[in-house]
């Protein structure tokens, strides 16, 4: 049990750190893709795609350019996709466990911004969202229910939503 506790906390000091450099990565991305081309620099590297590898050949980060956006994809030890931040049409951030299960997305679309936070088993339990139709804040238990119920006049107060 103390095992699972020890690799419980590791894996979430990990995530925690990895949450923090791609939301600062993100955050930049997404300003760089806002405020279109830059001034001309004269000394510069002029690709469409940039591949980071580790000292063992591993793509560990790769950022690409598009006509539509531009995405940044960081990745572990193992391969397995970490972060992945968007310009394009689906402008936002996307974060997975070491399974490769998506746990938080970050997304601002057509004027709608939301925070979706994820359970293991893939479904939101918590979701921050924010358009001209919806303000609300929702919580969901491991069956995707509601919680409070719908039903629940507590509920009008948490989300807005009648």
């Amino acid at each position: 049990m103390s095992d699972r506790i020890d690799t419980l906390e590791r894996s979430l000091a990990r995530t925690r750190l990895l949450s923090l450099g791609s939301t600062a990565l993100c955050g930049a991305l997404l300003l760089l893709g806002l405020a279109g081309p830059a001034a001309r620099v004269e000394s510069r590297l002029d690709v469409e795609r940039l591949r980071l590898v580790d000292s063992e050949g591993r793509v560990r980060a790769v950022l690409a350019a598009s006509d539509g956006g531009a995405q940044l994809v960081l990745g572990d030890e193992d391969g397995q996709r970490i972060v992945l931040c968007s310009t394009d049409e689906d402008l936002g951030g996307w974060f997975f466990d070491a399974h490769g299960a998506e746990r938080v997305a970050l997304s601002a679309n057509d004027g709608d911004l939301g925070l979706y936070l994820q359970g293991p088993d893939g479904h939101d339990r918590l979701s921050v969202v924010a358009s001209p139709e919806d303000l609300g804040l929702y919580f969901r238990d491991d069956r995707g229910l509601y919680v409070p119920r719908p039903e629940d006049p507590e509920l009008l107060l948490v989300t807005g939503v009648k």
